[in-house]
């Protein structure tokens, strides 16, 4: 099953060793994966309530990706 890891470049919950391992994981099992890293620190960056973290550019356009991986064949 291919996948997709949506993080921003400051993520305080984000760790590249964690990331790093899921990308490994998939490609072992014989599936796709795309990395998406976003500007910013953010670590719920697509939640319009939290002003602090929110970021409307960059929520958009995960949404628009992760939504047209859903309804691809492959998602």
């Amino acid at each position: 099953m291919p996948a997709q890891i949506y993080h921003t470049e400051h993520d305080p919950r984000s760790r590249r060793e964690w990331i790093d391992t899921v990308i490994n994981d998939v490609r072992a099992a014989g599936a796709s994966i795309e990395v998406f890293t976003y500007p910013g620190e953010g670590h719920l960056f697509t939640d319009p309530s939290l002003a602090d973290e929110y970021d409307q550019q960059t929520a958009t356009l995960l949404w628009h990706r992760a939504l047209a991986f859903c309804r691809s064949p492959q998602g």
